[in-house]
């Protein structure tokens, strides 16, 4: 399968360089990439708080600030030095079919999970997304429901076999805690409104 990304250049006369001006991602590729992305892909994940319920009990977020310092610790710590080296991992993987670093992968991320909760987590998304790019018509991931797969796995199996290149995979995974940042910060602000 050859790589749907593509970057256009603008060439100009002859005394300056040509200059990236976009990325151009063919339709498919990108109405795949939007099934994976779409908060409505059903896999449960709006069940899952990455511990948030947790952190509102026991007094560590509170308002906008401890939010926002919640949701900064979650890039910080588990986005940026797990979930994402180990996507870009995965991505690799997958794209030179390297089963044995996807399975190296996989366990890690599983592994990393803090709590056997979030370890559940992990499993029941990956699960459900395997199920969900079956009927997307991804076959390979058949053999992931028999196995224990993280989510991070199966979205990175998803990328590589629809042609998503890494870096828009990667860049959309770190936009989701910004998402929920805002959804946080509207959240908080509609409820002082609404007093």
């Amino acid at each position: 399968m050859t790589a749907p990304v593509t970057k256009a250049t603008n060439t100009t006369p002859t005394n300056t360089t040509p200059t990236t001006t976009a990325t151009v991602i063919e339709p498919l590729a990108l109405l795949r990439l939007f099934h994976l992305v779409s908060p409505a892909l059903p896999v449960g994940a709006y069940a899952y708080s990455q511990g948030l319920e947790y952190a509102v009990h026991a007094g560590w977020v509170h308002d906008e600030a401890s939010t926002f310092d919640w949701l900064q610790g979650l890039v910080r710590h588990a986005l940026g030095t797990l979930d994402l080296p180990l996507l870009a991992r995965l991505h690799a993987a997958f794209r030179s079919d390297d089963a044995a670093a996807v399975q190296r992968c996989n366990a890690e991320l599983i592994a990393a999970r803090e709590s056997s909760e979030l370890r559940a987590e992990e499993r029941h998304l990956g699960s459900a997304l395997a199920k969900v790019l079956i009927e997307l018509g991804l076959p390979e991931a058949s053999a992931w429901r028999q196995r224990d797969p993280a989510f991070a796995t199966l979205f990175s199996l998803a990328a590589v076999r629809w042609g998503v290149a890494r870096r828009i995979v990667i860049a959309w995974i770190v936009t989701m805690p910004m998402s929920g940042l805002m959804a946080a910060l509207a959240y908080l602000a509609a409820g002082t409104v609404l007093k």
